[in-house]
């Protein structure tokens, strides 16, 4: 089962991973409060997800709020209940817990080929290009942050109710991109760059939609952590 999977129950699935407590291992005390590390430990995703969200100081109630979902929901996931949700449920969560690397939160072992073996979309490399650009020689105006942020509000409209929403969200990004990246480069007060930031983070996550399921890897890696870097 790929491990952005359905969210079925899942009875006899592993027991939550304590972030405190002592053990003995090759007679050497482990100190009470030494925690698995996600980063480099071999865990699964419901105990990643609990580590990361108790480092971020949430509670199950706090992250369910912020996904949209209950913090029973958070408890099944971390105890195994309910199996690894769906990626762009993945992506939500990366997105409120700050982790490093979008690998991180399932681990790099679980990433399955599958992810990034669907066919190219006609305007991956418009997108792609955005996303990589580095601006050269006198900038274009940026636009004003209120018709940047109708722009995207529409852009979030077609990608949830229409039906060809890949080819209209592909059509809009690399505009949105290129216009947000302009916008937070060009702000002049703190308000402003707060402003900007919220907005090209939220193009970005947006853009994640778009990237996945596509046959480039790094590329969705790269716009999810500029989300990150964005917030």
């Amino acid at each position: 089962m790929p491990w952005w999977g359905g969210e079925s129950s899942h009875e006899n699935g592993p027991r939550p991973y304590s972030v405190s407590g002592t053990c003995s291992e090759r007679g050497e005390t482990v100190p009470s409060d030494a925690t698995p590390d996600p980063y480099t430990d071999p865990l699964v995703f419901g105990q990643r997800l609990q580590i990361l969200r108790t480092r971020r100081g949430l509670t199950r109630d706090q992250l369910g709020g912020l996904t949209g979902r209950s913090g029973h929901w958070v408890k099944a996931v971390e105890t195994g209940r309910l199996k690894t949700p769906r990626l762009e449920v993945i992506l939500r969560l990366a997105e409120i817990l700050r982790v490093r690397d979008l690998s991180d939160l399932p681990g790099a072992q679980s990433v399955h080929v599958d992810l990034f073996t669907g066919p190219g979309h006609p305007r991956l490399p418009e997108v792609k290009a955005a996303v990589d650009a580095f601006p050269l020689g006198v900038p274009s105006e940026a636009p004003p942050a209120a018709h940047l942020r109708a722009r995207l509000t529409r852009a979030w409209s077609a990608r949830h109710s229409a039906p060809n929403h890949r080819d209209v969200v592909g059509a809009l990004l690399p505009d949105l991109i290129r216009d947000a990246q302009a916008t937070v480069r060009q702000a002049e007060t703190s308000a402003d760059r707060r402003a900007a930031h919220a907005i090209l983070a939220e193009v970005y996550s947006l853009s994640q939609f778009f990237v996945a399921y596509q046959p480039d890897a790094a590329l969705l890696w790269r716009v999810a952590e500029r989300g990150l870097i964005a917030v």
